[in-house]
């Protein structure tokens, strides 16, 4: 073994082929938000992030093995939270904010949602302008993430397969290529999304949507969303 032979890196180890690496797209920025960038474009995690997993799908989403998992990412797929909510965004954007019958705390979260994506980066550089709130169509977005994460952790939980995840990350590919033009359209769809359905600050996850989105060595840039 010479003097400059090194051990493969993580990454190195379990780089995907392109037809694979492209629908690790889907479940990118949650896992980023998780790890760290590199880790959005493979399958597989690693080992010292099992218990995380174990415990976090357990307590917030009561995935807990097969059954559980497949369970929860059908009903995502199927259902999610675009039913009760996605109409509910589109009355708030066509009130221009003034809509009546909706509760206060939605329509306050959905404001602190726009103002984040308005503001990410200092300003300096955005991946959304007030145009892309006004032609949201949908927040399927924000459900097939989801998909995309809990299929990619799920695997490696081995609460279900290898093949079952590509067929879950295949399934939200189709969905999402058809419902949105390109990643920063579907990026407002999930962090308005995120925003309304929780409540919740989602500047963060914003933030690694846009170096996702912005950072050439990334999936989402690599691959654009009208290439599925």
């Amino acid at each position: 073994m010479g003097w400059f032979s090194r051990k493969p890196s993580f990454y190195e180890m379990n780089k995907l082929p392109e037809n694979e690496e492209k629908l690790m797209c889907f479940g990118s920025v949650l896992v980023s938000n998780n790890h760290v960038y590199s880790q959005a474009s493979i399958l597989n995690f690693e080992e010292k992030y099992r218990e995380t997993y174990i415990n976090g799908l357990a307590e917030m989403w009561e995935i807990v093995d097969s059954a559980t998992a497949k369970e929860t990412i059908e009903w995502l797929l199927n259902e999610g939270h675009r039913t009760k909510y996605n109409d509910i965004i589109l009355e708030i954007i066509k009130s221009k904010g003034r809509p009546e019958g909706i509760e206060q705390e939605i329509v306050d979260s959905f404001n602190e949602g726009c103002k984040t994506l308005f503001s990410v980066s200092k300003g300096k550089v955005k991946f959304t302008s007030p145009e892309d709130i006004v032609n949201f169509k949908t927040m399927e977005a924000w459900d097939y993430e989801r998909v995309g994460f809990l299929a990619r952790t799920c695997c490696f939980l081995n609460y279900i397969t290898r093949e079952e995840a590509m067929s879950y990350l295949q399934t939200v590919a189709k969905l999402s290529s058809k419902a949105y033009p390109d990643w920063e359209a579907y990026m407002v769809g999930f962090l308005l999304g995120r925003s309304v359905s929780f409540s919740s600050d989602i500047y963060g996850l914003a933030l690694s949507a846009e170096e996702l989105i912005k950072g050439k060595k990334y999936v989402l840039n690599k691959y654009p969303l009208n290439t599925f």
